[in-house]
C-alpha cells in the first residue's frame, strides 16, 4: 500500500507544496492501493487547487482503490482534498477517527489597495465561496443554502458528525458516550483545533504583510529606475529593427514621428509595455525569493528573468532568505524560553554561615547522646 501524508499546512513557504503532492502521486501504479493520510488546519486555497485536481484524476482512472483516512484535522482547504479522491470515483471511502475534526467556511484574505482593488478582492473571494460549495455540495448531497449556512457560521464538525452530514463514509471506534460527554469532548478538541488553526493563519497574515511591504518597496524601486532610464529608449529597438529590414525604406525616429505619428506611438507603447512586463517580472520573482531588493541590478542591466544565471541567482536568494527566517524563528524560541526559564525560577538557596564553635560543641554533645540533628 502507498500512504501519503498531508500532514501540514497548505502552501505559504513553509507548508506542503502542489508539486510534493504530485510527485508522491507519480510513485503510485496501477493496482496499488493508497491511503491519503490527512491532519492539517488547511492553507492558502490556490496550492489546494492543483493537489485536488492531481487527487481527483488519479481516482477516475479506476486504478486504484484510495481510501482517504482522517487522523486528527481537516479543515479549511483541507476539508476539500479530503473529498478529492472519492470525487474521482465514488467508490472510494473517506474514513475518519471518532476524535476528530472537520471545519468548514468561507474563504479570508488580505487586501491592499484602494476601494476598487477592495471590491474586487471581494467578487474574487466570493468565486472562491462558491467553488467550495460545489465540491461539498457534490459529496454531501445538501443544497447549497445549507452548505452556505455552514460557511457563513465557520462550522466545525466533530467525530460521528463527520459522518452523519455527509463528509466521510467510515468512523473508527466509535465510543458509546453520553451527550453530555459528547459536549465536553467536543468543546477539548475545538479548543485545540482553534490554537493549531489560529497560528496558521497568524503565518498566513504575516507572510501578506511582508507581501505588501514589499509591494511597496518594489513601486518605489520601479520608479525610481523608470525615472533615470531615457525617454526614447523603447524607440531605438524599433530603429534598430527598421534598419534590419534592408527591403524597407529607413526613416529616422524623428522622421517615423513626423509621417507616421500613429506607428510611432503604438511601437513606443509597445517597447514600453514590453520594457514594464519584464520589470514586473523581475519584481515578483524578488518578492517570491523574499528580498526585493536583488532585482535592482538585473532590471538596470537589462536581463531577462528566462536566462539561466538569473534563475539561478534568484534560487540562491530564497534559500539565504529561508536560512536566515529558520534562524530568527529558532533564536525568537530560544531567548523566549530563556525568559520563561528565568521567570520560573527560585530565588536562589542561600549559603548557610560558617559553623561555629558552639555549633560543633552541640553536636558533638547530641552524638554522644545519640541525637541526631
Amino acid at each position: 500500500m502507498k500512504e501519503i501524508l498531508i500532514d501540514k499546512e497548505i502552501g505559504g513557504w513553509w507548508g506542503l507544496q502542489p508539486d510534493e503532492l504530485s510527485n508522491a502521486l507519480a510513485e503510485v501504479q496501477p493496482g496499488d492501493d493508497v491511503k491519503i493520510t490527512i491532519d492539517s488546519p488547511g492553507g492558502d486555497f490556490y496550492a489546494m487547487v492543483p493537489m485536488f485536481n492531481a487527487i481527483r484524476n488519479l481516482a477516475r482512472k479506476k486504478e486504484n482503490k484510495i481510501e482517504t483516512y482522517i487522523i486528527g484535522m481537516a479543515a479549511s482547504c483541507a476539508s476539500m482534498l479530503a473529498l478529492a479522491a472519492k470525487a474521482g470515483n465514488p467508490e472510494n471511502k473517506i474514513t475518519v477517527e471518532d476524535n476528530s475534526i472537520y471545519m468548514i467556511h468561507n474563504c479570508w484574505t488580505i487586501a491592499v489597495g484602494d476601494h476598487r482593488e477592495f471590491e474586487d478582492e471581494a467578487v474574487q473571494i466570493l468565486r472562491v465561496d462558491e467553488l467550495q460549495r460545489d465540491i461539498y455540495t457534490r459529496a454531501t448531497g445538501k443544497t447549497r443554502d445549507e452548505i452556505k449556512a455552514w460557511m457563513d457560521a465557520d462550522t466545525f464538525f466533530y467525530g460521528k458528525e463527520i459522518v452523519e452530514n455527509g463528509f466521510a463514509d467510515v468512523l473508527v471506534d466509535e465510543v458509546e458516550q453520553s451527550e453530555e460527554d459528547f459536549t465536553v469532548a467536543k468543546s477539548a478538541k475545538y479548543a485545540d483545533f482553534r490554537n493549531k488553526f489560529g497560528s496558521m493563519k497568524l503565518k498566513f497574515r504575516r507572510e501578506a504583510e511582508n507581501s505588501a511591504k514589499n509591494h511597496a518597496s518594489a513601486i518605489a524601486a520601479c520608479i525610481k529606475i523608470m525615472e533615470s532610464m531615457p525617454a526614447e529608449k523603447p524607440a531605438e529597438n524599433i530603429n534598430a529593427a527598421v534598419a534590419a529590414n534592408k527591403e524597407t525604406e529607413v526613416m529616422t525616429l524623428e522622421e517615423l514621428k513626423a509621417q507616421c505619428p500613429d506607428v510611432y506611438a503604438a511601437a513606443c507603447k509597445e517597447g514600453a509595455d514590453a520594457e514594464r512586463s519584464r520589470i514586473q517580472a523581475h519584481l515578483k520573482m524578488a518578492g517570491d525569493s523574499g528580498d526585493i531588493k536583488a532585482a535592482l541590478p538585473f532590471i538596470e542591466s537589462g536581463a531577462k528573468c528566462s536566462e539561466d544565471s538569473v534563475v539561478a541567482a534568484y534560487h540562491e536568494t530564497f534559500c539565504k532568505t529561508l536560512k536566515e527566517k529558520e534562524a530568527a524563528e529558532v533564536e525568537a524560541s530560544a531567548k523566549k524560553l530563556a525568559a520563561l526559564r528565568e521567570a520560573e525560577n527560585p530565588d536562589a538557596i542561600q549559603t548557610p554561615e560558617q559553623e561555629t564553635e558552639e555549633d560543633a560543641e552541640l553536636k558533638a554533645f547530641n552524638k554522644a547522646l545519640g541525637i541526631r540533628g
